[in-house]
């Protein structure tokens, strides 16, 4: 067991130095491929790295940051292009492997990357192997000579404040710096203010005063919980939607006894704002088609989500949650691949709705 253990580690810190390497040498071009065999070399004390083993390295590392770079049916694959390592071949011949993600900058501070790098990877917590994630987060802030205790705290901080429920990106480009000034806001107890355009109107509501209470992820979109100090009520604002976020030093705030994000959000299928009591829940059943089956049985879109497998290859899923009619664009989204076979409501609504997309052809 001592022994396994070991070879996890060693795994798991050779896919860290790799990384590191990647965001470091990415401004300047990219790392080489005997850049890598040398990294290989030095983590697994002396052993060499094949072409399969790099290439493998490099797939896990697309695979944490973009889970659906992994996707077998490639009309859900990410395109080489749009991957977060991608390699190329320069003028004089040498393969070049760069990480197009914002923590490859040389603008970045050490330390702030620690964080980010972190809140990046969180989300993709149940897309690794079982203790890969603990480890990757433990070597992050210990390579940047932090105490122990500082990054159990850094960890027991994103598992009070950020809430993930279905698949999120591991990165959301725009949004990283205002996630992060929340979660900063969030550790220190400060409020803060920021401009605000409505998700369901597009209106401009002008500047906004929260205290924070969290940070929720559902299904690709960031959010963030607090209380408004406009309206004295807890809201729930798209950080996609957020303009000139600015911590405010000289306030201070104390988020409810008890308050969790889990049990507000746990059971909902989206984000639920007209009342304070979340809606009843109710079982939603699913017929997934074999060609996107994978997604389903790898990816966790919501925490109370059941697969049972077919023969043939396709699946059937099944959800108890609140706010179901939340998932109407999502399952269209899906096209032919995906049938709603329970509630009756949900698939007669689909239906409906099918039938005035084909209107916009005939």
């Amino acid at each position: 067991m001592q022994k396994s253990r070991e070879k996890t580690g060693e795994h798991v810190t050779f896919l860290f130095r790799l990384l590191e390497l990647l965001i470091q040498k990415t401004p300047a071009g990219g790392v080489t491929t005997s850049e890598i065999q040398a990294l290989y070399e030095n983590a697994k004390k002396g052993n060499l790295a094949s072409e399969k083993i790099i290439q493998r390295a490099i797939h896990r590392l697309n695979y944490i940051f973009d889970p659906d770079s992994a996707a077998e049916d490639p009309m859900f694959r990410t395109p080489r292009n749009q991957l977060p390592v991608r390699s190329s071949r320069g003028k004089d011949g040498v393969r070049r492997y760069t990480f197009h993600r914002q923590l490859a900058s040389e603008t970045v501070p050490a330390q702030e990357r620690t964080t980010k790098v972190m809140l990046q990877l969180y989300p993709q917590q149940r897309q690794m192997q079982a203790d890969d994630f603990e480890q990757l987060l433990v070597m992050l802030a210990a390579d940047r000579n932090k105490k122990d205790d500082s990054v159990a705290q850094l960890r027991a901080n994103i598992e009070r404040y950020v809430y993930v429920s279905g698949f999120t990106p591991a990165e959301s480009r725009k949004n990283l710096q205002k996630m992060l000034l929340i979660f900063q806001a969030l550790c220190r107890k400060k409020k803060i203010r920021f401009r605000y355009t409505s998700a369901s109107t597009g209106e401009k509501t002008g500047s906004r005063e929260v205290a924070a209470y969290g940070l929720v992820s559902r299904h690709g979109v960031w959010y963030l919980v607090g209380l408004c100090h406009e309206v004295n009520a807890v809201r729930i604002f798209r950080v996609d939607h957020i303009d000139a976020p600015v911590l405010l030093e000289s306030s201070t705030y104390d988020i409810p006894a008890g308050y969790s994000l889990a049990d507000k959000f746990g059971s909902l299928w989206g984000i639920w704002t007209e009342s304070e009591k979340p809606p009843a829940t109710e079982k939603v059943k699913l017929h997934v088609a074999a060609p996107v089956a994978s997604h389903f049985d790898t990816i966790r879109y919501h925490a109370s989500q059941l697969v049972h497998k077919n023969s043939d290859g396709s699946l059937e899923v099944e959800f108890t949650a609140g706010g179901v009619r939340e998932m109407l664009p999502w399952l269209m989204g899906w096209g032919e691949h995906v049938k709603v076979l329970q509630p009756d409501w949900l698939r007669d609504e689909l239906i409906t709705k099918a039938k005035k997309m084909l209107t916009q052809y005939e």
